[in-house]
């Protein structure tokens, strides 16, 4: 079997796969390829990781044949709901705190199906006056009462008060 020359188009379709592939394998295990002093197109020369975005730029060959670092990313990633880990200039793939999150999510540390995951910060009334987060955080209503995911904002009975409120006339919480 003839092996392919370097000038074939064959041997630079092997040669750009091999480069994909170790594209591929940087990005997954989080490594940093720098472009070698001689210039290198198409490996990494620049990596960012802000608010749950990373970007990503490759080396590029000029007209004139060098190897010159963009000034604008190559690849956006969107990490959402998770945040990116500027140590290893990647997304989170399993978060351990809410600083794994993107706000306005949390991370469930508490339910088996979504263990793990960064999932929407929602309140839940606790069927009196305090509405309750996954990960623990509560919010008082008080004058109020709570229904649904929010707190009140007015009452028509006393039912809508918080003790010791009473609901007057003018429909809001006063104390007794």
């Amino acid at each position: 079997m003839k092996k392919p020359l370097p000038s074939s188009p064959r041997f630079q379709q092997i040669a750009a796969l091999i480069q994909a592939v170790a594209l591929v394998i940087s990005l997954v295990l989080g490594w940093a390829l720098v472009a070698s002093a001689q210039g290198v197109p198409g490996t990494i020369c620049h990596r960012e990781c802000s608010r749950g975005i990373l970007r990503i730029t490759f080396s590029a060959r000029s007209r004139a044949g060098k190897v010159f670092c963009p000034s604008t990313p190559t690849l956006v990633l969107h990490c959402d709901p998770y945040s990116c880990e500027s140590a290893t200039d990647s997304c989170v793939e399993v978060c351990n705190s809410d600083s794994d999150c993107l706000q306005p999510y949390v991370c469930d540390l508490a339910h088996l199906p979504t263990l793990g995951q960064c999932v929407p910060l929602v309140y839940t009334c606790d069927g009196d006056n305090t509405l309750r987060s996954l990960n623990g955080q509560s919010i008082d209503c008080t004058p109020y009462k709570c229904s649904g995911h929010q707190c009140l904002d007015k009452c028509k009975s006393i039912l809508q008060c918080a003790p010791p409120y009473v609901c007057v006339e003018s429909n809001v919480c006063v104390p007794l």
